[in-house]
C-alpha cells in the first residue's frame, strides 16, 4: 500500500475522532483534531494541493485558538 493512501487511512478516522469529540465538549477533542490535522497537512504538501495544505494550516491555528479560548474561561 502506498504511504500516502495509509496516512489518509489513519487521518480520516482521527479526524472524525476529533469533530465526534469537540461535539461532545471534551476538550481532548481539539488536540486530537490538530494532530489529523499535521496528518493531512503532510499528505497534501506531498500530493502537490497547496490549497488543501494552507486550509488544515488555518484549522490547526483556529484549533489553537480555541484551546486558548477554552483554557482562559
Amino acid at each position: 500500500m502506498e504511504l500516502l493512501n495509509l496516512l489518509q487511512l489513519i487521518a480520516v478516522p482521527i479526524s472524525l475522532l476529533g469533530n465526534f469529540l469537540v461535539a461532545r465538549k471534551n476538550f481532548i477533542g481539539f488536540f486530537v483534531w490538530i494532530f489529523s490535522n499535521c496528518l493531512w497537512i503532510i499528505i497534501s504538501v506531498f500530493s502537490g494541493l497547496w490549497g488543501m495544505t494552507f486550509l488544515f494550516f488555518v484549522y490547526s491555528m483556529l484549533n489553537i485558538y480555541a484551546i486558548y479560548f477554552w483554557t482562559k474561561n
